[in-house]
């Protein structure tokens, strides 16, 4: 264990770093057995990721290091999570407490974007979700939960101090209403 922390993963250093010299014929050359290193460490409160994780995922997009870093964020928060979704990549969820109006406001956003010229995303076609699950933890059970602006009713669940409840379609941006 490093310090007073907990080690959650370890590293492996590769047989050779590639170069002109030494190549491999995949990115990265194979790890050599045996040397490990203490690679994520966390506290009760702070982690730390020993190499630039951000890095990788911007410039590489190592879905491993975009998992990693969630895992840790999920161990730090742990039982204090306010807001857990199904949302797929690219899923953003807000969660606005409107206190004047004695609500939560939940947006969910959902789209398919396309990579056009060299850095611009735009949204050619509207590609639906069915099903998008949330749950929040809150103090006690809502008066009322439904979509807006449809003012439909929406069912759901209260329990262990967690609602839940599942939109029935997504497409592009939902807004549910939580009544305190």
């Amino acid at each position: 264990s490093a310090l007073d922390g907990k080690v959650v993963a370890q590293s492996e250093d590769s047989y050779f770093n590639r170069t002109t010299k030494h190549f491999c014929s995949h990115q990265h050359a194979p790890n050599k057995p045996g040397a490990l290193h203490d690679a994520v460490v966390i506290t009760d409160k702070t982690a730390y990721i020993g190499w630039n994780v951000f890095s990788d995922y911007a410039e590489k997009g190592a879905l491993c290091a975009k998992r990693l870093v969630t895992n840790v964020i999920e161990m730090l928060i742990g039982k204090e999570k306010t807001l857990s979704t199904n949302l797929p990549d690219r899923g953003i969820v807000t969660l606005m407490d409107q206190t004047g109006e004695n609500r939560l406001v939940n947006h969910l956003l959902f789209s398919y974007t396309t990579l056009r010229g060299k850095s611009t995303e735009i949204i050619e076609d509207i590609v639906p979700l069915y099903n998008v699950e949330a749950s929040i933890r809150l103090d006690k059970e809502p008066s009322n939960v439904y979509l807006a602006p449809q003012m439909e009713k929406l069912p759901y669940e209260y329990k262990n101090g967690v609602l839940s409840y599942t939109v029935p379609k997504l497409e592009l941006h939902q807004m549910v209403v939580i009544d305190k």
